[in-house]
């Protein structure tokens, strides 16, 4: 069958701000390029101890290879791992009154020292608090010794350690050296990696010379770099908005959709009337939404009154509910008062949508007030989220008025949020007093997850009692939820120590469960210890296990996935290859598929036959229907008639059958398997007969259909 020209649906948009941020060097004086002077007087002449060669070469040099809390590094002008954790803050960036004092203790250090911190930092466990120290470190090292910090995270072991740190090294590198940094880039082949090191040429100050570049490189980063348009166009509107403008017309949908927010905004922030005019005109529906939301965004900083007029002349629907959260948040932020006032004045049903997506803001810093809007708001599901946040900000000021809100919460669902947020403040300084209180509420199969909120910082401070709390509960789905939970944050603390762990339970689907929850977290963290671990292990769980870890890398590093599959497969019954370890090819392929689609295609194709293989062709088709609809459907209509062309139609009729109703009846009506073919085509005459009855009625009658199956697909 020939291809269909198919008009593909916009996907999910990312929020506004979602490109990386640089760090806190970005915003202060660089640091000399040749380094700082040490207590000792010696300038940083770093071309030895730099050398990328040894990872370990700065811990020989200064004696120390402990990367834990507390431990002085013995560095002229150095900062301990304590200090530096204490001045970064909490997971979400430093706190404001520590961001000078951060810096001017960073901007003091050499870049040999720097270099050692980061490769301590790098070795250190994996938590919200470690990420945002290396980021801050690595930040800096990447202004005044680029080399250094570029094979310091070429080297490094973690692919997610090389995804957090490519944005800022190569924002800084471009900023200097533009060619150095295309060469850089040119080196990484992985395109998961290329993808993150693209990001930081969007953060980086080239717009205005090399705009054709930034656009390339955008789009090579597939699926995963549509983001950048927004970092890309927001940077250009603010330049150019006409340009900007003309140029995000050339673009394919799904970047339209992440670019729109960034053309709106900045374009808002010089001349609202204009950019909402634009938004308004967009077709692509998503990009709309974004669009509209992002100019009510920007203006509610500047003049919240004009902003809620906006909104009000927004139809009611999505778009209008975004924008009315958006303008929640910005007011939130600048003025209090006048913000809960103009929430008093809405509707029940708008207020809610207001707060739906906003009211977190108010709870970080009036969680008083935020709770006395909620408790006035009809409550609604994206609403109940809200009472973590709340319980959250009320429990950082008063443990007792954080209890005694949750308590007046009714049983549900909602008070089950509440009692999350309590948990993660309290369970930072007395974890044994939170796993109490959580025992007090009951804990069943339902709600045992919360015990990950106080697992997480027990298994740092008492190890032991943490591992009592959680043997002690009988209930054997209580038991074994807790269990991985508690797998999952050990994994991050101590690799190691959770193996040993794992390996004196007796109870086999404990420890079965328990060993997924840990190869997930590990996997990701690292994939060579995860990898020797599982090679150990016998019997069938094995497949199992491989399968959750290629679930975790195929996102990061396909390419290391592919290997790994290869690796197992000979081993693997028929049983076992279309079983658990069916998903294992399709997430391979579905992330592969983001870059390269025709390779990631060719390689299914060559899966043994069988249900792991159709399942990994329908994953990669509704992947590449994301991103090139045409190439999708002529891949997919080339495909030879049976099981698994038949799966491989199915994402392409749910992607067309809103905007070509009629084409997306012809691919249904090539299905061979009846039953799919009757389900698919009685979808798409669902949703085609409410807008033209008389097509789908002629569309029926000429397609020859068994009698009994016409009748039955028809409303």
């Amino acid at each position: 069958m020939k291809p269909i020209l198919l008009i593909p649906v916009a996907g999910l948009a990312f929020g506004l701000g979602m490109g990386v941020d640089r760090g806190l060097m970005s915003t202060a004086t660089k640091p000399s390029k040749e380094g700082v002077s040490s207590e000792n007087g010696q300038v940083a002449a770093e071309s030895s101890i730099l050398d990328a060669g040894s990872a370990n070469s700065s811990r020989l040099a200064t004696g120390s290879s402990q990367p834990v809390s507390g431990v002085r590094l013995p560095r002229g002008g150095d900062i301990t791992i304590d200090e530096l954790l204490s001045l970064t803050g909490s997971p979400m960036g430093p706190r404001m009154s520590s961001t000078v004092e951060l810096y001017q203790r960073l901007s003091s250090m050499s870049a040999s020292s720097l270099k050692s911190l980061a490769e301590e930092l790098e070795g250190s466990p994996q938590m919200p608090t470690m990420y945002q120290a290396r980021r801050q470190v690595f930040s800096a090292l990447a202004e005044v010794h680029p080399e250094a910090a570029w094979q310091l995270a070429k080297n490094s072991k973690n692919q997610q350690t090389k995804q957090q740190l490519y944005p800022m090294l190569f924002a800084s590198v471009a900023q200097e050296d533009l060619a150095k940094a295309k060469e850089m880039l040119a080196e990484i082949t992985n395109p998961q990696l290329r993808a993150a090191a693209s990001q930081g040429f969007m953060n980086s100050s080239i717009l205005e010379t090399e705009p054709d570049f930034l656009l390339k490189i955008a789009k090579d980063a597939g699926e995963q770099g549509h983001w950048q348009y927004h970092s890309l166009f927001s940077g250009w509107a603010a330049k150019d908005p006409n340009a900007a403008s003309k140029a995000f017309e050339k673009l394919s949908p799904q970047a339209q959709t992440n670019a729109a927010n960034g053309v709106a905004y900045s374009w808002a922030a010089e001349d609202p009337d204009a950019a909402f005019a634009w938004a308004s005109t967009l077709e692509n529906l998503q990009a709309r939404q974004n669009a509209l939301s992002a100019v009510v965004q920007a203006l509610a900083v500047q003049n919240p009154q004009k902003a809620i007029d906006y909104c009000e002349s927004l139809p009611n629907g999505a778009t209008k509910q975004q924008a009315l959260q958006n303008v929640a948040q910005s007011y939130f932020q600048t003025d209090t008062e006048a913000a809960i006032e103009w929430i008093g004045t809405l509707s029940s049903s708008d207020r809610s949508k207001a707060l739906s997506g906003s009211l977190y803001q108010l709870a970080q810093t009036d969680p008083e007030a935020a709770a006395k809007l909620f408790e006035d708001t009809p409550m609604s599901n994206n609403l109940s989220h809200q009472a973590q946040q709340i319980a959250n900000g009320l429990a950082q000021k008063s443990m007792d008025r954080a209890i005694e809100w949750v308590e007046t919460l009714p049983n549900g669902q909602t008070r089950t949020n509440a009692v999350s947020g309590l948990l993660q403040t309290w369970a930072q300084t007395d974890p044994a007093a939170a796993a109490a209180y959580l025992d007090k509420q009951g804990l069943n199969q339902r709600n045992s997850h919360l015990g990950s909120n106080i697992l997480s910082p027990w298994i740092v401070q008492d190890k032991e009692a943490a591992l009592d709390w959680v043997l002690s509960h009988e209930n054997p789905s209580v038991q074994q939820n807790l269990v991985s939970n508690l797998m999952g944050s050990w994994a991050h603390q101590d690799p190691q120590g959770a193996m040993e762990f794992l390996g004196t339970l007796e109870d086999p689907e404990l420890k079965k469960n328990a060993a997924r929850n840990l190869i997930s977290s590990l996997g990701y963290q690292d994939p060579d210890t995860t990898l020797e671990w599982i090679r150990q292990q016998s019997g069938d769980e094995q497949p199992g296990y491989v399968a959750n870890m290629l679930s975790r890398i195929a996102h990061n590093d396909h390419v290391r996935a592919v290997e790994i599959y290869q690796e197992f497969l000979p081993t693997l019954t028929e049983e076992q290859r279309n079983g658990e370890f069916s998903s294992a090819a399709s997430n391979i392929v579905s992330n592969w598929g983001q870059f390269e689609p025709k390779a990631a295609g060719d390689w299914a194709l060559a899966l043994p036959e069988g249900q792991a293989r159709n399942q990994a062709v329908s994953s990669l088709a509704n992947s590449w229907l994301r991103n090139d609809s045409m190439a999708a459907s002529e891949w997919i209509g080339d495909l030879p008639a049976g099981p698994m062309r038949d799966q491989a139609i199915q994402p392409l009729v749910r992607t067309i059958q809103e905007d070509d109703p009629e084409a997306a009846f012809a691919w249904a009506l090539t299905v061979s398997e009846n039953n799919q073919k009757q389900n698919l085509l009685r979808n798409v005459v669902s949703r085609w007969s409410k807008s033209d009855p008389d097509a789908v009625a002629f569309a029926v009658q000429s397609a020859d259909l068994p009698e009994e199956m016409a009748g039955r697909i028809l409303p």
